[in-house]
């Protein structure tokens, strides 16, 4: 025995509508939603308008974002290494990795690594903050 498909959005129930109601149909991410109300036109005329503001302002972040590196009187910190430069934000990264295995031993070493859930996610977090740290105290400028 043969089931036909339930098609719970049929297609006709629009051209079906009275004319009264065929210009308050909404069109929500292809389905169909009558209200048959001024305010519920007003509601999504204000919910598009609002979409094309956010996607504005958006847009202007991500270019305001993009941008913020591209000043013309500022340079890269680098560290003259045994007459090579080196970026700054390396030398950051291996300190905050040697800080955290430092931690890391002290915490086994007070037994304290068991209770640390998810283990991964917190050294994670931990070399980053020491980065960052690191990063803040001897760079900021």
């Amino acid at each position: 025995m043969k089931h036909a498909p339930l098609n719970r959005f049929p297609s006709a129930a629009v051209s079906e509508t009275p004319e009264s109601f065929r210009g308050s149909m909404l069109q929500a991410g292809g389905l169909v939603i009558g209200c048959g109300s001024l305010a519920c036109e007003a509601a999504a005329i204000q919910c598009r308008s609002f979409m094309k503001i956010a996607k504005f302002m958006l847009l202007g972040l991500t270019v305001a974002l993009l941008s913020t590196g591209c000043a013309a009187d500022d340079h890269a910190p680098t560290l003259d290494i045994i007459g090579s430069y080196f970026p700054a934000w390396i030398i950051c990264i291996v300190l905050g990795l040697a800080l955290t295995l430092i931690t890391r031993q002290v915490l086994i070493g007070l037994k304290l690594n068991t209770h640390l859930y998810p283990a991964p996610l917190v050294y994670v977090s931990m070399q980053v903050f020491f980065t960052l740290t690191l990063w803040l105290a001897f760079f900021q400028n």
